[in-house]
């Protein structure tokens, strides 16, 4: 296979993703609205809820849905930040569609991260072959595809997942010289601070 093959096996996949995210309907998967909640009390509050806001793991939040205030901060604070920027407010109706954007572009970046580890990883002709498997594979994984289409901090954590192999691999290579070994680092804290505990 040809690097122009990988090429097109990844443009399908984004924009397969980006099909399932526009046509999935809401809180279809992943508990969609608790994770918007989180984002919006954020928003609503400008900053982190307080200790008031976790008498239980999942409070019941506006209309009793629920939120994850439990959950690592980072995520929500990713998605909160620049919806604020934009001039979203908390009672605004597009912050579902603003956190499937974020959803789709961390996916997007999942697959090019494997991408470039798999090409760091095989040095021979069959790199682009390696590399067009693991992304038609990972698209079509049902947990990475509905996590693409929803509102939720685990395409981050799927980001980080990428980011700590690729850094793996690049530490590897270069004998754990202090850049590398910062990178590995790094990576594994990002997992910590995007995973969703639940």
């Amino acid at each position: 296979m040809s690097r122009r093959i990988y090429l097109v096996t990844l443009t399908a996949s984004i924009v397969f993703l980006t099909i399932r995210a526009i046509l999935q309907p809401e809180n279809f998967d992943f508990d969609e609205l608790a994770h918007v909640h989180t984002v919006t009390d954020i928003m609503r509050i400008g900053g982190l809820p307080g200790p008031a806001a976790f008498p239980e793991i999942a409070h019941a939040g506006p209309g009793g849905s629920y939120a994850y205030h439990y959950s690592p901060p980072s995520p929500y604070l990713a998605a909160a930040a620049p919806a604020t920027l934009t001039g979203r407010t908390p009672e605004t109706t597009d912050i579902l569609v603003f956190m499937r954007i974020i959803a789709i572009i961390s996916s997007t970046l999942t697959l090019l991260v494997v991408g470039k580890a798999i090409r760091w990883l095989v040095a021979d002709d069959s790199q682009w072959e390696a590399c067009t498997f693991a992304t038609a594979g990972l698209t079509l994984m049902p947990g990475f595809h509905s996590a693409a289409a929803s509102a939720s901090p685990e395409t981050l954590m799927f980001l980080a997942i990428a980011g700590l192999t690729a850094a793996l691999i690049y530490a590897n290579q270069n004998r754990w010289l202090h850049p590398s070994t910062l990178a590995v680092g790094l990576a594994a804290a990002a997992i910590v601070g995007t995973r969703h505990v639940g």
